[in-house]
């Protein structure tokens, strides 16, 4: 009789806890993404959350376009999903080596472009000096801080693959 062949458990382990960090990642799109603190005496500070600053945001009261689609702000979104396609085929075994290495990527370049949010945020209006004093204003939220650490340490979980002998 042949002799069956068992995968590790921990070569199993690692790409599901990458994918379920990527899946909290991807949850902090709900969260602050950035925040705009006004220059008035009280510091009053008004948070927009990264599905408002990715998809674009409307005042509801006043009908005013805040933010326009920003495709740079979704391609985090979009690497992440790569990132947990590519762990899927890892666990299942397809790709061979290919997989981890693919997702690792994956997870460090999104875990990079959400530090880089606020940079990236599109304004729907014509006046590009307008534009550029508004964006001064902005600052990082704790969901995306959150969700590039978390997609960093998806990375090295997923890379942490490379060490691991099947």
């Amino acid at each position: 009789m042949a002799k069956k062949k068992t995968k590790n458990l921990l070569g199993m382990l690692l790409p599901v806890a990458a994918a379920l960090l990527a899946v909290v990642a991807i949850c902090m799109m709900f969260l602050p993404a950035v925040q705009r603190v006004s220059s008035l005496s009280d510091k009053l500070t008004t948070s927009y959350t990264g599905a408002q600053v990715t998809f674009g945001y409307t005042e509801p009261n006043t009908k005013i376009e805040v933010f326009a689609f920003s495709f740079m702000n979704f391609l985090p979104y979009l690497l992440l999903l790569a990132g947990i396609a590519f762990s899927v085929l890892s666990v299942l075994g397809k790709l061979g080596k290919i997989a981890p290495f693919v997702s690792a990527g994956c997870y460090l370049a999104a875990g990079i472009l959400f530090f880089c949010v606020t940079a990236m945020v599109v304004y729907p209006t014509e006046s590009k000096d307008l534009a550029e004093g508004l964006k001064d204003g902005l600052s990082l939220g704790v969901g995306a801080i959150v969700a590039a650490i978390l997609s960093i340490v998806s990375a090295l979980t997923s890379a942490a693959m490379f060490f691991v002998k099947k």
